[in-house]
């Protein structure tokens, strides 16, 4: 039978969870280890906080802006102050932490990257880190600049946001941790963005971008123009998605594209740049079918592919190269739709692309707002923790899958993956529920949360659905 949850109803639930289990002064803690022996205490694994906690603070900015009510504006208001403990855990000014934990707290489970201690703050704080982190925390400034917050806290956004951005311009468009060496996955160089990381170029013009906004300094805007347009890395953005078959695809960059390609087109007022990330979004959504794409070098997306795959040291065998090469041509020689992740009918991607575009959705069958309704708080939670939001907002959650089984090669509906941290991250063409849910790790809604928000804010969900 169906569950009783409304699309509103399991916001609500999703929200709760998400302040009761998964905030720490502000900050949004990702992944809940329940008690085991090696540690008896509920823990928490923390590579991506500042990520989380950016993201939420844009879902929570849509959500102000189409409830004006103060309770959520304190609540962007508590985010912006994670934001902000953020960017100073690591005590250098400028490198932002993925992380950070209360010394005097000894629930602290250790794990991924490089843990440091900053007495000043009484904090541990996790560092190396890396563009995905900056690119939620760009996101979550912008929007609540433009969306919630007020005059004191759009100063603190103007100068946390320039306090990041002079940092990569000082160390030549590198993230340089405290150690003196670039991050593992800190390079904004032009040579580097060019050869070959074209989902990094579009974020550092997301990140110029914001800064020259929401600090009103000429010389961010300078850089962004430099780069854009003498430079030409705005060309490149149309390719920040990569064509390779579905089972393989990454849509952990899929999210961060999405972050990225919203504040340019919010905020660009230049018609050839505004086209560009249009083109973008739309390459995002349909793959390169049909888009006629001339690259400054002159040659096409798969020419350029071809010769980066070939050329580039991938750690596959040379002997390996043209087979790979030509599988992935004949990948592209078929459905255009395929390319493009529109199928998956992921929520932030399709309300992004729904509220950009007049044009039909191809009779891809599963809608946005379907994948909301399926969206299962198995994924998420254990059938204790559902047990007792069943009872504390009355209503009857029925955990079976409601969507039909899909077909050979056709997307997983949500309701029947994994439990996982991140539905909209997790690749839906090869990760179902193929046994028993995971009763260890817990994780919080931030996917349904940010999916359901930018619906509303669009107008593509209703209030009262």
């Amino acid at each position: 039978m169906p569950d009783s949850l409304t699309l509103h109803k399991k916001a609500q639930v999703f929200e709760h969870d998400l302040f009761a289990r998964f905030c720490l002064d502000g900050q949004i803690l990702c992944k809940l280890k329940n008690p085991t022996p090696e540690f008896p205490f509920v823990a928490y694994n923390m590579p991506d906080d500042a990520y989380m906690t950016g993201m939420m603070t844009a879902a929570f900015s849509f959500k102000y802006a189409v409830t004006g009510d103060p309770e959520d504006k304190k609540t962007v208001s508590l985010l912006l102050r994670g934001l902000d403990r953020l960017c100073r855990a690591s005590g250098k000014t400028g490198l932002l932490a993925r992380a950070w934990w209360p010394l005097d707290n000894p629930d602290f489970m250790e794990g991924g990257h490089d843990w440091h201690v900053n007495e000043a703050m009484n904090l541990r704080w996790n560092g190396d880190v890396s563009t995905d982190q900056m690119d939620g925390v760009f996101f979550g400034f912008y929007f609540a600049y433009k969306l919630a917050a007020d005059e004191e806290e759009k100063a603190l956004i103007a100068r946390r946001v320039s306090e990041l951005t002079d940092a990569l311009i000082e160390n030549d468009f590198r993230i340089i941790d405290v150690d003196g060496e670039m991050t593992a996955w800190g390079n904004y160089t032009i040579e580097h963005l060019l050869r070959e990381e074209h989902l990094h170029g579009l974020l550092l013009l997301q990140h110029l971008k914001i800064a020259a906004h929401v600090t009103g300094d000429a010389k961010y805007g300078a850089f962004y123009r430099e780069f854009a347009v003498e430079r030409r890395l705005a060309d490149y953005t149309v390719m920040a998605w990569r064509p390779v078959p579905p089972p393989f695809s990454n849509h952990s960059d899929n999210v961060m594209h999405i972050m990225e390609l919203l504040p340019l087109l919010d905020l660009e007022t230049d018609p050839a740049l505004y086209a560009l990330y249009l083109q973008g979004l739309r390459v995002l959504s349909r793959g390169y079918g049909g888009e006629d794409i001339a690259l400054p070098d002159g040659t096409t997306p798969y020419e350029f592919f071809e010769r980066f795959f070939m050329t580039s040291d991938l750690g596959i065998p040379e002997s390996m190269k043209a087979f790979m090469v030509s599988a992935v041509k004949g990948f592209w020689a078929g459905n255009p739709l395929r390319q493009g992740i529109r199928e998956t009918g992921t929520p932030i991607f399709n309300f992004a692309f729904t509220h950009y575009f007049d044009e039909a959705e191809d009779d891809i069958p599963i809608t946005a707002k379907d994948t909301l309704r399926l969206f299962p708080l198995r994924i998420k939670m254990n059938p204790d923790t559902i047990a007792k939001y069943e009872a504390q907002f009355g209503f009857a959650y029925d955990p079976a899958p409601r969507s039909p089984a899909p077909g050979d090669e056709a997307p997983i509906p949500v309701d029947r993956r994994r439990k996982d941290w991140s539905a909209w991250v997790q690749n839906p063409y090869t990760e179902p529920a193929d046994g028993p849910d995971d009763l260890i790790w817990e994780f919080n809604g931030h996917d349904y949360l940010f999916g359901y928000w930018m619906g509303r804010m669009f107008g593509f969900v209703g209030a009262d659905e």
